[in-house]
């Protein structure tokens, strides 16, 4: 298989890119695969590219560490929840 690009799997064996993207975990907010060895954010069994993982407040920045979860995948940053507690997904 001649110019065909290779990933190391995670039992050491190496897979086609086609075929890694196939069983690689997606994103769920924007269903793009993850590349190999690319950082992302797990929450309840969901994963999320770190620019997807976003607060649902009005600020809607990018969360890195701590943060509020809420129903329907809504979480909020912990500055928009001091701000505005329960309501700033709704703000």
């Amino acid at each position: 298989m001649s110019g065909v690009q290779f990933i190391k799997g995670k039992t050491g064996d190496l897979v086609c890119t086609d075929c890694y993207k196939k069983v690689a975990p997606k994103c769920v907010k924007c269903t793009e695969s993850f590349g190999p060895g690319e950082s992302y954010k797990t929450v309840a069994e969901k994963f999320y590219h770190g620019k997807c993982f976003v607060c649902s407040g009005p600020c809607k920045k990018p969360i890195d560490g701590e943060f509020y979860d809420f129903e329907n995948d809504k979480f909020v940053c912990p500055d928009c929840y001091e701000k505005h507690g329960a309501d700033a997904v709704n703000v």
